[in-house]
C-alpha cells in the first residue's frame, strides 16, 4: 500500500533540494523562518545543517573502515572530503556531488535549516517545508527549467508568484513553493503559503509558547521533532462524560445478579457471610465491593484526566557528532511534579569522586538527594471518595478511619538516596576470579569457580559524600522503626484475639569495627516461631545482609561483603586514577540541572573475555594431553587387539570434562580426542590468533567507548538523554580489520598461514574421523550425539554385514481407484510404512499413522503404500540397516508438465546442502537432473511442531507416532513440484541417487502432471 504524505514529503524535499544531499554547524539562518512560519502547528521538525549531519556521519565512516581491507578504488573514495556526497551525485548525475555546485550552481545553502511543519487538516496537504537558499534567482530558474530535474510551473496565486509541481493521486492536487528572503517554503495546500505575509492577522511559530521553548531547548541539537498536543486537548475535557458510565453499569449489573438469586439461596448465603464476615448478608458485601470498585476508578480516571491535561508535547531529538553522537527525548508538562524527582547532582564533586575512584569502572551511576517518601495522595484519595461512598449506604466505616489513620500517619522507609546530597553507586571488583594457572583439570577449576559465586567477585560499591560509617548505621536504625511501626500498625486494624499468632517478624542490625577504620554492618529480616518442635520452643528464620563501609576522605564507601571487608580496607583514594578521555567527555558533556546519571562501557569486555577463553583454553589442552598420555600408557600395558580390557581400565581414569570421545586411527593406532561438536584433538591453539588481532585495538579501550544517560527537570519539562562514545566501536572495526589484512591477505599465502594455526590434520578429514571406531565416550555429553542426529539417535555403530534392505511388513496393493499418472512404486519399496525403518533406533518410530493408499495434496493425487528409503551418512552408522544409495529404471512412460515428490528424510544436514539428486531421462537420451536440497526442498521428518517450513516446498501431513509424542515433536512429510522443462518429450524412467549427507531421503510417492 502506497503511503501518500511519504511520498509528497519526497516531492517536496526534490522540489526543494533539486539534486541536494545531506549536510557544518552554522545556524545564522535559525531564527528567520520561526519568524515566518505561521504558528498553531501540531508538529515541527528540524534539521540545523544537512551539511554537518552528513560530514559526521563521514568522519564516522572514515574512522571506522579498515582502509587495509578495502579494494583500491574504494580506498580513494574515502580520501575524498565528502565521500557519501561523491557517491549520491555519481548515482544521480554520473559526477561527483560537491556542496558548492548546490550552491552556486543550484542557489541552495546545504548550511542552513531545513523544517518540516504540519497543522491542523488533512496532512497529505496541510504541511510547509522550507530551506535556505544562497540565491533565489538560481534556485527558481533551476526548478522551473524545462530540462531540469523537478520541471514545475510558475504561477500566481492572491497576487503572490507561486511555484507549482502538479500531482496525481497522492492526495494533493499540487505542491506550492513561495521564496522570501534567503528561504523557499513549500506546502500541498496554497493557502498556508498565503498565510506566511499575514505577520499581522496570524501568530508566527515563535510566538508560540511551547514553540518557542522548545526551540530554546533544542538550539545545540542537530535535528529534533516536536509534537504539541494543544489542538486536541479540549477532547481531554470531553472524557469526563464517560467518568460514571462504568460506575452505573456496575451498579445495575450488581442489581441484575441480585435479582436472579432465589429468596432460599440468598437467605443461606447471607447467613454463611454473617457466620465469616462482620457484614450483614450478600447485600451489604456487595455494597462493600462497589464502594470499592468506584473509588478506585474514579481516583485512577481523575489521575489520567489530570496527567493528560498538564501534558504539553514531546520532543526528540539527535546531536549528530561524529565521535559522540547523542539522543534527547523531552517530556513537555506542568512543574507541578518537581517536587517528585531527585534534586540536582553537584557535577564537580561527581566528577572529582569518579577521578578518584580506584580502577576502570565498566558501570556507575549518580543520583541527587531523594525527595523524602510520603504517603500516597492516589491512595488517599481512593481512601477518602471510599469514605464518603459508604457513608452514604450507612455501611459502617470505623474499620475505614483506622485504615486511613494508619496510611498518613505512618513511618514510612525513607530511601537512603534522601539523607545524602548525591549518591554514587559504582561496580567494583571486589574479589578475584580462580586462575586457570593455579588447576591441572577444567573439573577441579569449575568446581573453584562454583564456589566463587557465593563471595562474588563484582560488587555494586555506594559512595556517600561528607559521611561515615554512621550514617549507614542510622539508616538501618531507621529502617528497622519504619518497619516495626508499619507491622504495630497493622495489626492494629485487626480486633485483640487477633493480634497474637504463632509466627512474627521482627527486624535486626549490628555493627563491629575492624581494621582501617572499616565497619562490618548487619542487617537482618526475622521471622521467628512459637512452637516446642525438636525441644526448641522459639525458632528463626533469618535473611542477612553485610555491609563493609568506611570513611574514606570525606566519603562514605561501602558495600555488601561476606568476607572482613578486605578490599575496602586497601581502598584508597587516587588523585590520578586516569578515568579514561571517552568516560571524562561524557560526563563534560551532561547538561547542567541533571538529577540522575549513568554510564556503562562494555568495550573493554571483548578483551578481557578473549584472554580469558585463552587462559581456559590452555587449561582444556593442558587437561587432555595428560588424559591422552594416560589412555595411550594404558594401551602400551594392554594386550594387543584386546579392547574390552583396554576400555576397563580407560574407564578408571576420570575423564576431562570438555572432552566428549575418545577415538582410534584406523590405520595407525593412535588414539586421539573429540571435544563436543566433533572437533578433534589435539589441534592448535585459536585464541592466541584472536588475541593477536584485537592487540591494536586493546590500546585505545581505556580511552575509547561508553554509553552514558542522564535525565533531568526544568521548568515542567523532562528531559533525558543518552549519549555514545563511538570510538570502541569505530576502532575495533578498523584495527582488527587492519591486523587481519596485515597478518594473513598481504600475500596469497596468508590464508594457508590461517589454516594451518587453526586446524589440525585430524579437520582435513572429518568424515574419516566420524567413521574411525570410538573407544570410549564422555557420558556427561551423550546428549549432544542426541541434538546432532535427532531424536531416536543412539551411539551405536553398526558395521557390515547389516540387514538388506526390504519391507518387513506387508505392502498394501495398488487400488483401482489410483489415476494412472500416480507412479507405481510398488516394485521399489524396501520399507513399509509401519517398519522401524531407522531399525537400531527408538522403538515405535515408524509412519504407521500416515494414511496408506490414494493421498490427496492441494488437488494432487498420490499412490502412497510404501516408502523408498535411500542411504545415508547417519542411517549408514547408526542403523541395522543397508539402504541402496542409488535406484534406478523407475518406469514413468508419459508425458508431463510437472512432477510432484511426497517425501521426508531422516537426519539433519546444513541449509542448503543436497540430500538427494532426481535424474528425469527422456526417450531421445537426454535426461534433467535436479536436487533436493536440505532447508529449501526438505527437513527432516522430526520435527518441533512450530518449526519452519523448506520455502520451496509444502507440508503434505503432519501427524505423531508413539515416539515421537514422548519426545513432543511431531512427524512431517512434504510434497516437492517440479517443473519440467521440456514438457512435449516423452518421460521414460528417473533415478533417485543420494548424496550421501548426514541426511538420509525417502519417498512416498511420485506423480507425473
Amino acid at each position: 500500500m502506497k503511503k501518500p504524505f511519504l511520498i509528497i514529503g519526497l516531492k517536496s524535499l526534490g522540489l526543494l533540494f533539486g539534486l541536494l544531499s545531506l549536510g557544518g554547524h552554522q545556524f545564522a539562518q535559525a531564527s528567520q523562518h520561526q519568524q515566518v512560519l505561521p504558528g498553531n502547528a501540531i508538529v515541527h521538525a528540524e534539521i540545523r545543517s544537512l551539511l554537518r549531519v552528513v560530514t559526521q556521519a563521514e568522519n564516522f565512516l572514515k574512522s571506522g573502515v579498515p582502509e587495509q581491507l578495502l579494494p583500491p578504488d574504494a580506498g580513494e573514495l574515502l580520501k575524498q572530503k565528502h565521500p557519501l556526497l561523491t557517491v549520491f551525485g555519481m548515482k544521480m548525475m554520473g559526477k561527483p556531488l560537491e556542496p558548492e555546485f548546490l550552491s552556486h550552481s543550484l542557489g541552495i545553502d546545504p548550511d542552513a535549516p531545513v523544517t518540516v511543519t504540519i497543522y491542523p487538516g488533512d496532512p497529505r496537504k496541510f504541511f510547509i517545508v522550507s530551506m535556505g537558499l544562497t540565491g533565489a534567482d538560481a534556485f527558481v530558474g533551476t526548478v522551473t527549467s524545462p530540462d531540469g530535474p523537478v520541471k514545475a510551473a510558475r504561477i500566481s496565486i492572491g497576487g503572490l508568484d507561486l511555484i507549482q509541481l502538479p500531482m496525481q493521486g497522492m492526495g494533493a492536487d499540487a505542491l506550492y513553493g513561495l521564496v522570501r528572503g534567503n528561504r523557499v517554503y513549500v506546502s500541498g495546500e496554497s493557502s498556508l503559503l498565503l498565510l506566511l505575509d499575514d505577520t499581522e492577522g496570524y501568530e508566527r511559530l515563535n510566538g508560540d509558547p511551547h514553540m518557542s521553548d522548545v526551540l530554546r531547548r533544542t538550539d545545540e541539537l542537530d535535528l529534533f521533532l516536536t509534537i504539541h498536543p494543544d489542538l486536541i486537548k479540549p477532547l481531554y475535557k470531553q472524557a469526563g462524560f464517560f467518568k460514571f458510565l462504568p460506575v452505573s453499569l456496575l451498579s445495575l449489573k450488581k442489581q441484575e445478579f441480585l435479582a436472579k438469586i432465589p429468596e432460599d439461596e440468598k437467605e443461606m448465603i447471607d447467613m454463611q457471610i454473617r457466620m465469616q464476615m462482620p457484614v450483614d448478608g450478600l447485600d451489604e458485601l456487595l455494597d462493600y465491593g462497589e464502594c470499592a470498585v468506584t473509588a478506585t476508578y474514579h481516583t485512577a480516571f481523575d489521575a489520567l484526566l489530570s496527567k493528560a491535561s498538564s501534558f504539553e508535547g514531546l520532543t526528540f531529538g539527535i546531536r549528530a557528532g561524529a565521535e559522540i553522537p547523542g539522543l534527547v527525548f523531552m517530556v513537555h508538562g506542568s512543574d507541578e511534579e518537581r517536587g517528585a524527582v531527585p534534586e540536582t547532582i553537584p557535577m564537580e564533586e561527581l566528577r572529582s569522586a569518579l577521578e578518584r575512584f580506584p580502577g576502570d569502572i565498566p558501570y556507575w551511576s549518580a543520583v541527587g538527594k531523594k525527595p523524602a517518601a510520603v504517603p500516597s495522595e492516589w491512595m488517599t484519595r481512593t481512601l477518602d471518595r471510599m469514605h464518603d461512598l459508604m457513608a452514604a449506604k450507612n455501611l459502617d466505616v470505623t474499620w475505614l478511619d483506622k485504615l486511613r489513620k494508619v496510611h498518613v500517619e505512618s513511618q514510612l522507609v525513607q530511601p537512603l538516596e534522601s539523607g545524602a546530597g548525591w549518591t554514587l553507586k559504582a561496580a567494583a571488583q571486589v574479589g578475584n576470579m580462580p586462575k586457570t594457572d593455579d588447576f591441572d583439570s577444567m573439573d577441579m577449576y569449575f568446581t573453584a569457580l562454583m564456589e566463587q559465586q557465593y563471595d562474588p567477585v563484582w560488587s555494586s560499591v555506594t559512595v556517600v559524600p561528607g559521611k561515615g560509617p554512621e550514617f549507614l548505621e542510622a539508616f538501618l536504625e531507621q529502617k528497622k522503626q519504619a518497619l516495626q511501626s508499619i507491622n504495630e500498625d497493622v495489626l492494629s486494624l485487626l480486633p485483640p484475639n487477633q493480634r497474637h499468632s504463632w509466627v512474627g517478624q521482627l527486624y535486626r542490625h549490628d555493627s563491629s569495627n575492624l581494621n582501617n577504620g572499616v565497619t562490618i554492618l548487619t542487617w537482618e529480616n526475622v521471622w521467628r516461631t512459637r512452637s516446642g518442635l525438636f525441644g526448641f520452643n522459639e525458632h528463626e528464620l533469618v535473611n542477612r545482609k553485610r555491609y563493609a563501609a568506611r570513611k574514606v576522605g570525606n566519603h562514605l564507601v561501602f558495600h555488601k561483603s561476606s568476607d572482613d571487608g578486605k578490599w575496602l580496607q586497601e581502598f584508597d583514594w587516587k588523585s590520578n586514577s586516569n578515568p579514561g578521555r571517552s568516560r571524562s567527555m561524557l560526563v563534560g558533556m551532561v547538561p547542567d540541572g541533571a538529577y540522575s546519571v549513568g554510564f556503562l562501557k562494555l568495550s573493554g569486555i571483548l578483551p578481557a573475555t578473549i584472554h580469558g577463553l585463552a587462559d581456559l583454553e590452555d587449561l582444556a589442552h593442558r587437561d587432555i594431553d595428560k588424559y591422552l598420555e594416560k589412555v595411550k600408557a594404558l594401551a602400551r600395558d594392554t594386550s594387543a587387539g584386546d579392547r574390552a580390557a583396554l576400555i576397563k581400565k580407560v574407564r578408571t581414569v576420570p575423564m576431562p570434562v570438555t572432552l566428549a570421545k575418545v577415538s582410534v586411527n584406523s590405520e595407525t593406532g593412535d588414539f586421539y580426542g573429540m571435544i563436543p561438536g566433533d572437533i578433534a584433538f589435539p589441534r592448535p591453539r585459536i585464541m592466541p590468533i584472536l588475541e593477536e588481532l584485537i592487540a591494536d585495538y586493546e590500546k585505545d579501550v581505556r580511552n575509547a567507548g561508553g554509553l552514558l544517560t542522564y535525565a533531568r527537570h526544568d521548568g515542567g519539562t523532562r528531559e533525558y538523554g543518552i549519549m555514545h562514545h563511538t570510538g570502541a566501536l569505530t576502532s575495533f572495526i578498523r584495527k582488527t580489520g587492519n591486523s587481519f589484512a596485515r597478518l594473513y591477505l598481504k600475500d596469497s599465502e596468508g590464508i594457508q598461514k590461517l589454516m594451518g594455526r587453526a586446524m589440525s590434520p585430524l579437520d582435513m578429514r572429518p568424515h574419516e574421523v566420524k567413521s574411525e571406531e570410538v573407544l570410549i565416550r564422555n557420558p556427561r555429553w551423550a546428549f549432544v550425539d542426541q541434538i546432532q542426529s535427532g531424536p531416536g539417535a543412539h551411539t551405536q555403530t553398526y558395521e557390515s554385514p547389516k540387514m538388506e534392505a526390504m519391507p518387513l511388513n506387508p505392502i498394501p496393493p495398488r487400488s483401482d481407484e489410483i489415476p494412472d499418472h500416480c507412479i507405481d512404486l510398488t516394485f521399489f519399496y524396501n520399507a513399509a510404512l509401519d517398519d522401524e525403518f531407522h531399525k537400531g533406533g527408538m522403538p515405535d518410530n515408524t509412519l504407521a499413522t500416515f494414511p496408506a493408499g490414494k493421498f490427496v495434496v492441494e488437488g494432487i493425487d498420490f499412490d502412497a503404500r510404501g516408502l523408498v528409503h535411500l542411504n545415508g551418512e547417519e542411517v549408514q552408522n547408526s542403523t541395522a540397516i543397508q539402504y541402496p544409495e542409488r535406484i534406478d529404471d523407475i518406469d514413468v512412460w508419459c508425458k508431463a508438465g510437472k512432477l510432484h515428490f511426497l517425501h521426508g528424510t531422516g537426519w539433519p544436514a546444513a541449509d542448503g546442502q543436497p540430500v538427494c539428486y532426481i535424474t528425469v531421462n527422456y526417450e531421445d537420451g537426454t535426461d534433467e537432473r535436479f536436487p533436493l536440497r536440505y532447508g529449501i526442498e526438505t527437513l527432516d521428518w522430526w520435527t518441533a511442531p512450530d518449526s519452519a517450513i523448506p520455502p520451496n516446498s509444502i507440508v503434505a501431513w503432519e501427524g505423531e507416532n508413539k515416539a515421537s509424542a514422548e519426545s513432543e515433536m511431531s512427524l512431517r512429510l512434504y510434497m516437492t513440484s517440479w517443473e519440467n522443462p521440456h514438457p512435449e518429450m516423452l518421460i521414460t524412467s528417473i533415478s533417485l541417487e543420494s548424496a550421501m549427507s548426514d541426511s538420509s531421503p525417502f519417498f512416498l510417492a511420485v506423480t507425473a502432471e
